[in-house]
């Protein structure tokens, strides 16, 4: 092992209940955080320090992301949105506390 990365190849997010992994600057769905693999939509977006569970939504017995944005998005930045939400599909929530596994 060893070289500068390690750390990143070796140790992973788990998100449980998301009430301390950070949405955007966490690394929590791959090895690169959102706003490294979205950096347009970071930089319009209203919520750069919000945690998973705060981008989450419940109504009613279903659940969607919500994103807050500057402004309107351009049909290439809604592309781009497309793509962030297709790599969170299948994101399990647990009843435990996020964790670093």
């Amino acid at each position: 092992m060893g070289g500068e990365r390690w750390f990143n190849l070796e140790v992973i997010r788990k998100v449980g209940i998301g009430n301390s992994t950070r949405f955007w600057k966490d690394p929590w769905r791959g090895e690169i955080p959102c706003c490294g693999k979205y950096p347009r939509l970071y930089a319009i977006s209203n919520y750069k320090e919000a945690t998973v569970d705060e981008v989450y939504r419940i109504h009613g017995e279903r659940g969607e992301w919500e994103f807050g944005w500057r402004s309107n998005l351009f049909v290439w930045e809604e592309e781009l949105l497309i793509s962030l939400k297709e790599d969170l599909k299948g994101h399990r929530w647990g009843n435990h506390v996020d964790r670093w596994s």
